[in-house]
C-alpha cells in the first residue's frame, strides 16, 4: 500500500499498478480491511486520489481490484448493498472511459462481482455491443454463471443452471462469424455448462481447425460443459494438429478434462523424435498438455524418453518438462496462481518478456 501511494512517473506507475492486484488477492471480498481498499481504487479510477495517475496501468488494475473485492449486486437498495455503487462505477468506466482496455476489464469485472443487478447489465449490453466489445461481454456472463455455480455447491452441494444466460449466449453464436466473438461465446458457454450449444459448437470446431485460436478455445468451452461426446472428434484434431501447436495443447487440454487418458499416449509418442525435426513450439505445447493431464500411466515411458540418449536433446528436455508437470501436486500449472486476475497489458520483465518471465517459464 505505501509503494501504490508514492507520486511516480508513467513508466513506474506500470509496476506500481500491480499492487492493487495483489492487494485484492490478499485481501478478498470478505476482510475487515476490504472497505478502505474499494473506497481507495474506486477514487483513483475516477482520477480523484491524492496522487495523480499518469498510466492507464492504473485505471486497469483498480478496476480488475474491484472485480475481485466487491460483493454480488443484487438489488439497488444501497443499504442491502453497500457495494452496489461500485458495480455502477463500472458500468459508467465501460461507457465513458477513454482507455479501450480499461472498458474491457470493467465489464469481466462485473461478471466477477456478480448479482442480479450486473446480470441484467451485462445481458443488456452484450446485445448493443459491437464486434470489438462483445467477446468481453461473452467471457463475463460466462464468469458471472462460473462463481454462481461454486457458491452454489458451496451452499447444497448442487447447481441451478442459468439457462436465461445460456440461451441468449446461443442466440449469439448462431449469428456470429467473427472468430474473437465465436470463440469467447465458445468458453461462456462451456461457462455456463449450457450443453444445448454443443452439437453447433463441435460443427463449428471440426470446419473451423484452420482457425487454430478459434478451434482452440471451442474445444475449452466443450470441455468445459463436460461434452463427452466430443472426445472423438478432439482425437481427430490431434491428430490433424502436428503443425499447430496451440490447437494441438487446447485439445489435448480440453481431452484431459473430459477424462480421457488415450490423448497422452499419442503426446508421448510425438515426443519421440530420433531426427531432431519437432518444432520447439510443438514440444513445449506437448509437455505443457501431458503436465496438464497428469497421467500416472506415463510416467515410466517418459523416464524412459528422458534417460534415452539417443533422442535429440529437446525431446528429453520437453519430456522433463512433462515429468515436472505429472508429478505436481497442483491441479493447474505452477505458475497459474501468479497469472489470475493480474494485469497482464502492464507487462513488466519478471513477468514476462516473451523468453524468461515468471509467465514464461514453463
Amino acid at each position: 500500500h505505501d509503494y501504490y501511494m508514492k507520486p511516480m512517473g508513467a513508466s513506474q506507475q506500470m509496476i506500481q499498478s500491480h499492487c492493487a492486484t495483489s492487494i485484492a488477492k490478499l485481501v478478498g471480498k470478505d476482510h475487515p480491511e476490504a472497505a478502505r481498499f474499494k473506497e481507495l481504487f474506486a477514487i483513483d479510477l475516477q482520477e480523484k486520489g491524492k496522487v495523480e495517475r499518469k498510466s492507464d496501468d492504473i485505471a486497469r488494475a483498480c478496476v480488475l481490484a474491484l472485480g475481485q473485492l466487491c460483493q454480488p449486486y443484487e438489488e439497488k437498495d444501497e443499504k442491502k448493498n453497500p457495494d452496489a455503487k461500485y458495480s455502477e462505477l463500472l458500468l459508467d468506466t465501460y461507457k465513458k472511459h477513454k482507455d479501450q482496455q480499461t472498458k474491457f476489464f470493467s465489464v469481466l469485472a462485473l461478471g466477477q462481482i456478480g448479482g442480479a443487478e450486473n446480470r441484467k447489465a451485462l445481458m443488456l449490453e452484450l446485445g448493443r455491443a459491437n464486434k470489438n466489445n462483445k467477446p468481453w461481454f461473452a467471457l463475463s456472463l460466462g464468469v458471472y454463471s462460473y462463481f454462481r455455480y461454486e457458491a452454489q455447491k458451496k451452499a447444497s452441494g448442487a447447481i441451478d443452471p442459468d439457462r436465461g444466460v445460456g440461451e441468449r449466449l446461443y442466440d449469439t453464436l448462431k449469428t456470429e462469424n467473427t472468430p474473437d466473438v465465436v470463440a469467447a461465446l465458445g468458453v461462456g458457454l462451456g461457462l455456463n455448462q449450457y450443453s444445448e450449444a454443443a452439437d453447433h459448437m463441435r460443427t463449428l470446431m471440426e470446419n473451423k481447425i484452420a482457425q487454430e485460436e478459434l478451434a482452440g478455445y471451442l474445444c475449452i468451452g466443450l470441455a468445459l460443459m463436460n461434452d463427452m461426446a466430443s472426445t472423438s472428434t478432439m482425437l481427430s484434431v490431434v491428430d490433424k494438429s502436428l503443425r499447430r501447436p496451440d490447437l494441438l495443447k487446447q485439445a489435448a487440454i480440453a481431452l484431459g478434462k473430459l477424462g480421457d487418458k488415450t490423448v497422452a499416449d499419442k503426446l508421448k509418442d510425438m515426443l519421440m523424435d530420433d531426427k531432431g525435426s519437432a518444432p520447439l513450439a510443438r514440444l513445449s505445447a506437448v509437455a505443457s498438455a501431458l503436465g496438464f493431464i497428469g497421467d500416472k500411466r506415463t510416467i515410466a515411458p517418459l523416464t524412459k524418453l528422458l534417460l534415452n540418449k539417443d533422442l535429440n536433446g529437446l525431446s528429453r528436455a520437453f519430456a522433463a518438462v512433462a515429468l515436472g508437470g505429472v508429478a505436481d501436486k497442483e491441479p493447474l500449472p505452477w505458475n497459474s496462481k501468479l497469472s489470475v486476475n493480474i494485469n497482464y497489458r502492464a507487462s513488466v520483465e519478471t513477468l514476462t518478456n516473451q523468453s524468461t518471465g515468471i509467465l514464461d517459464i514453463l
